[in-house]
């Protein structure tokens, strides 16, 4: 019988993973129970907590560690998965996340079936400190196009734990900004969609579990990455400047709603001198409100199924 590692699998699972001994057993758990065995996963470790030793105690040879003496950033460790990656579709997960465990097969049938599709979104349950909600995509396929509109707009959810990706696309994206620390995983996949057709799952297949020391749960750290975004997104500052306006101001209406004064002054200083804010408070607020209104309206399913792109007034 041939070795495990011989053997290509069908699927490679990506978790990052940096102090999370409380919560990375349950992810790891979660993917060695899918109902589709055909996997590997690779743990990219760079923990100086527990999580080393209790790896180094894992027996199941699906698992294959990545460990790094110096703290990567999850976006780096994430593209060293990539580079290493044997299947030919990859899938991604989050050390607080958890797989249910169709997590895997239902993308890959779905890719299967789809050869024009290159990356596949799945819903989520949230489990927020305070209640539980089922995030749910609507059921559905985006062109190229569509895909790349819809995320700059943030028309859909987007979370790492959702994407399956084919790996070959993946790595002809780019993989990953290391560069960023929030959005990076909507970032990636606006380069991908440039790529192929994106399929949009209503099935449930993971939870999202929210830690109070999350990347996510940054918000002084928002604006700098904001910024950081449109370096790697120029088009939010020179073809549809309205995306930069409405990021940059929702950022604002966030500082003040913490009270955080100085990061508010902050952001308002460098969001103004990378030309996210152009033009007086008032313009900026209809540009919001048109911003947000439009959002609301093509988030709906029905909006979404008829998206093509952009609306020509917004270039």
């Amino acid at each position: 019988m041939p070795a495990l590692l011989d053997i290509k699998p069908r699927c490679s699972v990506i978790l990052p993973s940096y102090n999370r001994i409380a919560t990375l057993p349950r992810a790891v758990a979660s993917v060695l129970a899918q109902d589709m065995p055909d996997f590997e996963l690779l743990v990219v470790d760079d923990s100086t907590d527990g999580t080393p030793d209790w790896l180094a105690r894992q027996s199941d040879p699906r698992i294959r560690i990545l460990r790094s003496e110096h703290k990567l950033g999850v976006s780096a460790a994430r593209n060293w998965g990539l580079a290493v990656a044997r299947a030919d579709v990859t899938a991604f997960l989050d050390s607080d996340d958890a797989y249910n465990p169709n997590r895997l097969s239902v993308p890959l049938m779905t890719l299967a079936e789809q050869p024009d599709v290159v990356c596949v979104l799945s819903s989520s349950v949230k489990r927020d400190w305070n209640r539980t909600r089922t995030a749910l995509q609507p059921d559905l396929k985006l062109l190229p196009s569509a895909f790349e509109w819809a995320l700059m707009c943030a028309l859909i959810n987007v979370e790492c734990s959702s994407i399956t990706v084919r790996t070959e696309v993946a790595r002809a994206a780019g993989g990953f900004c290391e560069t960023l620390s929030l959005g990076e995983d909507n970032e990636f996949l606006t380069r991908v969609a440039k790529l192929g057709a994106a399929r949009l799952l209503s099935d449930v297949l993971w939870h999202k579990f929210w830690a109070d020391d999350g990347l996510s749960q940054d918000g002084r750290a928002a604006g700098s990455n904001l910024l950081r975004y449109a370096l790697q997104q120029p088009k939010i500052l020179n073809k549809y400047p309205k995306l930069g306006s409405y990021g940059a101001t929702k950022l604002l209406v966030a500082d003040l709603r913490r009270w955080d004064i100085k990061t508010f002054f902050a952001d308002l200083r460098q969001f103004r001198a990378a030309g996210l804010l152009r033009g007086n408070t008032l313009n900026l607020w209809r540009s919001h409100r048109e911003v947000r209104k439009y959002r609301r309206q093509m988030r709906k399913p029905e909006a979404l199924a008829s998206l093509q792109g952009a609306p020509e007034s917004w270039m």
